[in-house]
C-alpha cells in the first residue's frame, strides 16, 4: 500500500492583498502568540481539507 503525502498550501500571515470581506486570517500563529507556529482553526481546517482529499474508501 503506497500513501501520497498531503501538502496543504497555508499562508503564514495576513497580507494586504488578503485583507478584505474574504480573508479568514492567517493558518499559523505568529511569534508573539502563545504557541507560535501552530495551526490556527482556519489552518486546521485547510490541513484536513488537504488530507480529506487523498482518503479514499478501500475496495470490497
Amino acid at each position: 500500500m503506497t500513501f501520497a503525502p498531503a501538502l496543504p498550501m497555508l499562508d503564514r500571515y495576513r497580507s494586504e492583498t488578503t485583507e478584505g470581506p474574504t480573508d479568514q486570517g492567517p493558518d499559523l500563529k505568529g511569534l508573539d502568540d502563545a504557541f507560535p507556529f501552530h495551526p490556527t482553526a482556519v489552518g486546521s481546517r485547510r490541513m484536513a481539507a488537504a488530507v480529506a482529499r487523498l482518503v479514499v474508501e478501500p475496495e470490497g
